[in-house]
């Protein structure tokens, strides 16, 4: 090894050595040779001070190089982060309505204790309905026309797309919206005598209050305002909240199951108590049987 004007011999490499021919600075490789070769004298290797000479010669990534590594990486994020932030905002919907149903239990709970069944109740409209469940949901914020449009989410589209309701043109509704942003809409039909709770349900539910539900809208006005995405039903009996789609339900099938070619309705007990949204996602889910997509 020639390094200005003198020879070194140090160890570069295996049995082959990558011979560098270097003037000013710059070399190139001018063969390879065995270590036999070089103990025998036979080459010299001169380099600039500093540069090394590994068993392979090294050297960095092309721009074409970094430009494809760069285009995979993109393709890669592309194709998975919508689908990892569809899940997130799926997991973050279930956890929300999961806790917006039990505040509403709660607030049940404490009505029945303090003003007795339905039938006794002092409500007779929607507005009065909502002010009865707003006693007892500390920090709520009744919705109404100077409210303003963050209030609540007025008009819902059914999840197949098939029709919108705007709420604020319907007399038989009225709203609130709770400390965490989730908004409450309170369906009361005085026409049907509402506080008569001793229908049958569509899920065989006996003592059933058919002219009573309430909406629920996981984050308020934000959208997308869609049944079965944000927006969930729930009706009531003379003793709980029942989320709609139960097991026994026909709701279910025929408001959820086939995801967006259906409208939504009969969502709320699947996310409820399978913990997911999978009917978005596949169209063969059952109570008793598959309740997860593959």
């Amino acid at each position: 090894l020639r390094m200005q004007g003198h020879t070194h011999r140090v160890p570069l490499c295996g049995s082959l050595c990558i011979a560098m021919t270097c003037i000013e600075d710059k070399c190139e490789r001018s063969g390879l040779y065995s270590n036999s070769a070089l103990d025998a004298g036979d080459t010299e290797l001169s380099f600039s001070l500093g540069e090394k000479v590994p068993e392979g010669r090294m050297r960095g990534f092309t721009l074409a190089e970094v430009l494809i590594t760069l285009g995979i990486i993109g393709i890669v994020a592309a194709l998975t982060i919508p689908t990892l932030m569809q899940k997130f905002d799926e997991r973050e919907t279930v956890t929300g309505l999961k806790k917006t149903y039990s505040v509403l239990s709660q607030a049940y709970a404490n009505i029945r204790s303090n003003e007795g069944l339905p039938k006794s109740w002092d409500v007779n409209s929607p507005d009065e309905f909502r002010d009865l469940f707003a006693k007892y949901l500390l920090n709520s914020k009744k919705c109404d026309a100077n409210s303003g449009q963050e209030c609540q989410s007025n008009v819902v589209k059914t999840l197949n797309s098939s029709s919108t309701t705007d709420y604020s043109r319907r007399i038989d509704h009225s709203s609130l919206i709770l400390n965490d942003g989730s908004s409450l809409t309170f369906y009361y039909n005085a026409s049907i005598n509402p506080r008569n709770c001793d229908y049958f349900d569509d899920d065989g539910y006996s003592n059933y209050c058919d002219g009573m539900a309430i909406h629920v809208d996981v984050n308020g006005f934000k959208g997308p305002n869609v049944w079965g995405r944000d927006r969930f039903q729930f009706g009531m009996t003379s003793d709980k909240i029942l989320p709609s789609g139960f097991p026994t339900s026909s709701s279910f099938n025929d408001n959820c199951k086939n995801g967006t070619n259906s409208t939504g309705t009969g969502c709320a007990a699947w996310v409820i108590y399978n913990e997911n949204m999978d009917y978005l996602h596949c169209d063969d889910l059952s109570w008793d049987g598959k309740q997860k997509c593959d």
